[in-house]
């Protein structure tokens, strides 16, 4: 009995020692707090809650989601950036009020890869050049506003180099200019009295001055890199319906490692005749000449 009387107190003591040392160690740590805001975290995060420990992680979750996504849609535009194949994709692609970053490498493989002179006009190749010299310049910021795009040639730092506008209205020019298609000449309505051998063409352009070559060519390099071989050229008459100031139509049609191609040139009307001066009546393709070249295309193994 005198046991039992000695032990009440102690373990009165005991219990009241613990809920002190309860109370000292939420107020230090905050335990009970944050075990609660880890359980409703971790339990029933989807419904908004009281307690500042699951709201303050509730906004953590949701910052590092709009993070991922935010560069989840940096990589697919990076990605988007770097597949496109020409300076037309680049430019007519660009949707109002977004922006595109390339570096300074594609840029110029665009800019160059343009079969004519319009992106000469756009800036000058001498003009990068001059850029490039100051060792500065990286990449390339494309921006559309309204009816303008504008090209920012930038640094490390995307302080601008260079800007150049661009109007929407330019872009028609781009679009009549040189157009590339799958297919052969006959498909963009050439006669088979208007089409001639390549061989023939290329003599032509050896007697030409170089100002008019690039005005119905592009350079042999654009042929060669891309390794495209010249089958057939066509150079079209103006149509009794058509206005007189009209630029005629010339194609050339090349074979690539897997199809047939043909790109469409506007050549000024005078061009255009001193070419089909120079051209003896004999020297049209014949009926034979269209299908052995219409044989199947070579294939790469």
């Amino acid at each position: 009995m005198k046991s039992v009387s000695i032990l009440g107190p102690q373990s009165v003591l005991i219990q009241w020692g613990l809920v002190i040392a309860l109370v000292l160690l939420e107020l230090s740590t905050n335990i009970v707090e944050t075990g609660i805001g880890n359980y409703l975290k971790w339990q029933n995060f989807q419904r908004p809650q009281l307690g500042r420990i699951w709201d303050r992680d509730r906004l953590s979750l949701v910052a590092q989601s709009k993070i991922q996504s935010i560069r989840t849609s940096m990589d697919n535009a990076r990605q988007t950036t770097e597949s496109l194949t020409s300076f037309r994709q680049l430019l007519e692609n660009l949707e109002p009020g977004y922006s595109r970053v390339l570096s300074k490498e594609k840029f110029l493989h665009l800019y160059f890869d343009f079969p004519g002179q319009w992106a000469n006009t756009l800036i000058s190749s001498y003009d990068l050049l001059g850029i490039d010299s100051s060792l500065k310049w990286e990449r390339v910021l494309i921006k559309r506003m309204g009816p303008w795009i504008s090209l920012d040639l930038i640094d490390h730092d995307n302080i601008p180099l260079e800007e150049v506008f661009l109007s929407l209205n330019q872009l028609d020019t781009l679009e009549a200019s040189r157009i590339q298609h799958r297919g052969r000449l006959e498909e963009a309505g050439f006669l088979p009295e208007q089409i001639i051998v390549y061989n023939q063409f290329i003599t032509l352009l050896k007697n030409m001055d170089p100002d008019a070559r690039l005005q119905v060519s592009p350079p042999p390099r654009w042929f060669l890199e891309k390794q495209y071989q010249i089958t057939r050229v066509g150079i079209s008459d103006l149509r009794s319906d058509e206005p007189e100031d009209r630029p005629l139509k010339l194609g050339i049609e090349f074979k690539t490692d897997y199809f047939t191609e043909y790109l469409l040139i506007p050549v000024p009307r005078e061009t255009a005749n001193n070419l089909l001066s120079q051209l003896e009546p004999t020297e049209t393709i014949s009926e034979e000449q269209n299908l052995l070249l219409a044989l199947p295309e070579r294939n790469t193994p």
